[in-house]
C-alpha cells in the first residue's frame, strides 16, 4: 500500500514533465513514456521468472526490482524540464 501511494504521488509529476519537455509534442512524449512503461510491464514477469529459475531465490527477484527502481530514480533526476525536446513552441 505504501509503494502504491508513492507511485500515485509520482505519476502527476511524470506526466507534467512529459508535457513540459514536449511542448507542442507533449502527446508524443507522453506516448513514448507510456510505451516504455507497457514494455517493462511485459518484460518484468518474464525476467522475474528467469531470475527465479536460475537462482532459485525470491529475494534476488525483489533485489533486482529494487535496483531497477533505484536506477530509474537516478535517471529521472537527470531530466531538466526547462529544456524542451524541440525548439518549436
Amino acid at each position: 500500500m505504501l509503494a502504491e501511494m508513492g507511485l500515485d504521488l509520482a505519476m502527476p509529476v511524470a506526466w507534467a514533465v512529459c508535457l513540459e519537455v514536449g511542448g507542442n509534442f507533449g502527446g508524443t512524449v507522453s506516448a513514448f513514456m507510456n510505451t516504455g512503461s507497457c514494455a517493462t510491464a511485459f518484460i518484468s514477469p518474464l525476467a522475474a521468472a528467469w531470475i527465479y529459475t536460475k537462482l532459485h531465490s525470491f529475494n534476488m527477484m525483489l533485489m533486482s526490482a529494487g535496483v531497477v527502481y533505484f536506477l530509474a530514480g537516478l535517471l529521472w533526476m537527470n531530466i531538466d524540464a526547462t529544456r524542451a525536446v524541440t525548439t518549436e513552441r
